[in-house]
Order: structure tokens, then C-alpha cells, then sequence
């Protein structure tokens, strides 16, 4: 006979208790939430695996371009233009490239800051195209 069926002879062979109602597994869960190990694991894998992007730096013609554009846009504030700017990230070194649409309602010359008429601001160097239905500003 083993030590255990000596020492606990009333309970070896006993029948396991089942519960009258079950408890749904979700809450059988969440009552050991508070005792989770490694609390932020989760978001910070997913911060490490969000992608970012390097900024491409554009040529001096493509500035030029650019800049032509802006003042165009400018001074025809009824004509709508398709930005796509560098964004930086928050977190990370890098950042995203993103779309806005709209038309420029402000300009601060001291920051370079540009506003379109949705409220959006980015900076004039964070520009990376302009697309608007002007086809051509080679005579500006």
C-alpha cells in the first residue's frame, strides 16, 4: 500500500464534486486576470511588430516642384489638391506616409506650417507629393 492511501484514505477514491451550475469559462478566466504575469506583454509585441517607415528624402527639383505646386495652390484657394505627407511616429524612429485632401486655407511662413480646410497642419518639408488637377506648372 502506498504512503498516500495510508495517509489520505477518505479522499483517494472519492468521487470528484461537480458543480451544480457551471461557471461559463470566460468568467473562470477573468478571475485571474489580475494575477497575469506579464501585464503590457501583449501591447508591447504589438508596438514592436507595428511597421513604421524611413523618410525619403526628395532631390532638389522635386522640392522645387513642390514648392511651385504650394504657391499655386495658395493663390487659388478654390482648387483642391491631394497631399501626401511624411508623418512621424510617436514612438518609433520613422514614421507613415499619409493622404489629405482638401484645399489650403493657411500658411505660416515662420514654421512652414501648412493648414488645408479640414484643419489638418503638417509641415511644408514633410511633403512628399502634391497631386491636383492642374496638368502642368511649367509656365508659373
Amino acid at each position: 500500500m502506498s504512503e498516500a492511501r495510508k495517509t489520505y484514505p477518505d479522499i483517494i477514491d472519492a468521487e470528484r464534486p461537480h458543480a451544480i451550475k457551471p461557471m461559463p469559462m470566460l468568467s473562470r478566466a477573468a478571475q485571474f486576470s489580475p494575477f497575469a504575469a506579464l501585464t503590457g506583454y501583449d501591447d508591447l509585441i504589438r508596438e514592436a511588430a507595428r511597421e513604421v517607415h524611413e523618410r525619403i528624402e526628395l532631390s532638389d527639383e522635386q522640392k522645387q516642384e513642390i514648392g511651385t505646386i504650394l504657391h499655386y495652390l495658395a493663390c487659388n484657394p478654390d482648387t483642391v489638391g491631394e497631399f501626401t505627407v511624411f508623418v512621424h511616429d510617436a514612438h518609433k524612429s520613422g514614421g507613415e506616409y499619409v493622404t489629405y485632401s482638401g484645399r489650403i486655407s493657411g500658411y505660416d511662413e515662420p514654421t512652414y506650417m501648412i493648414t488645408l480646410d479640414s484643419g489638418v497642419k503638417f509641415g511644408m518639408d514633410d511633403v512628399y507629393d502634391i497631386k491636383t488637377d492642374q496638368s502642368s506648372f511649367s509656365e508659373l
